[in-house]
């Protein structure tokens, strides 16, 4: 468990898309504050912002009573205070803190026990005016395995997306990681990169360290060229597989493998199947007929019509476009 004094990082870089969540923070500075949930894909920044957040809670208030740890290390406190017949001590030491923290609770999703824990020790620490501050790469609303009391619990506080980063942050961001690093990249670069890399903060961080070793270590000058070389590379990484998406894909919408790649169709399953199916064509890059086989047996033209289908409504419907976006994230980090 994560229990230190010790909390140090990099600024933060304020950026629109991020604004909402960055105020959303500082309202735990209020008397009596509601609980503050960040959510987004994975190399947002969320676990940035609550660096920064601890930093400055600790450094304002020396005596400030903090426990961080994430949903993992909860469970597995737990566990382990089970196995010693301590949970109540346990309870008490997590109950007690000024500044509760604990990240990615996504990863207790069907973990019924671990939920009521963290319920508990929620409605504890702010009964007595303590603060909390929770992340997660789904909204709190579609923590669909989690129970309606803990789901209400954090939409009755403060829900912050940090979503994915537009083009033009991704600029000034990039520009920012090479100004720590010492690299002179001119404007032109920076757009370049940007242009061709949507993807997390972390991901054009790599980027970034990425070029600065290749013009170290091949002696090369950042210039177009050494940019297009590392673009390349980052792009044409192994791309996951079709069982791998489909797994994830049914992960994300509580269904199971073999039901997307069944020949029914069941109403409740043709969103996902059909996402899957443009996932595997436009991320996993596989041609139309070897989706078509993996998910049963299907045609080319249904499978083409499928992709058509999920763009359609990820030009109107935003919410399942953060869905999808967040999905393309936790697929990169597997």
């Amino acid at each position: 468990m994560r229990q230190r004094s010790d909390e140090t990082c990099g600024r933060f870089v304020l950026l629109p898309e991020h604004s909402f969540a960055y105020c959303a923070v500082g309202r735990l500075k209020e008397p009596a504050p509601p609980i503050v949930t960040l959510f987004g894909p994975a190399g947002v920044g969320k676990s940035h912002l609550v660096c920064q957040t601890i930093g400055e809670f600790l450094h304002h208030e020396t005596s400030c009573q903090l426990i961080h740890l994430t949903g993992a290390e909860l469970t597995a406190e737990f566990t382990k205070a089970s196995h010693a017949s301590a949970v109540p001590e346990l309870q008490e030491s997590l109950r007690r803190s000024d500044l509760f923290v604990c990240e990615d609770i996504h990863s207790l999703e069907g973990r019924r026990e671990s939920q009521q824990q963290l319920l508990a020790i929620l409605d504890d620490v702010t009964a007595k005016g303590g603060r909390v501050l929770l992340t997660c790469r789904k909204s709190p609303g579609d923590l669909r395995k989690f129970s309606s009391k803990f789901r209400s619990r954090c939409l009755g506080g403060i829900c912050a997306e940090m979503p994915l980063l537009e083009v033009q942050s991704r600029k000034k961001l990039i520009a920012h990681f090479a100004s720590m690093n010492g690299m002179c990249l001119d404007d032109s670069h920076c757009e370049f990169i940007a242009d061709a890399m949507a993807v997390s903060s972390r991901e054009l961080r790599g980027i970034v360290t990425q070029l600065q070793a290749v013009a170290r270590n091949k002696h090369k000058l950042i210039d177009r060229d050494a940019i297009l070389e590392v673009v390349h590379e980052s792009t044409q990484k192994e791309k996951p597989s079709i069982s791998q998406i489909a797994k994830l894909v049914a992960s994300e919408f509580d269904v199971t493998v073999s039901a997307l790649r069944a020949t029914g169709r069941v109403q409740a399953i043709v969103l996902p199947r059909q996402i899957a199916m443009f996932a595997a064509h436009e991320w996993g890059k596989r041609p139309y007929a070897d989706v078509g086989h993996y998910f049963g047996h299907r045609s080319h033209s249904t499978i083409v019509h499928a992709c058509h289908r999920v763009r359609e409504r990820l030009d109107r419907d935003t919410a399942l476009r953060q869905q999808v976006d967040g999905l393309r994230s936790r697929l990169k980090t597997q």
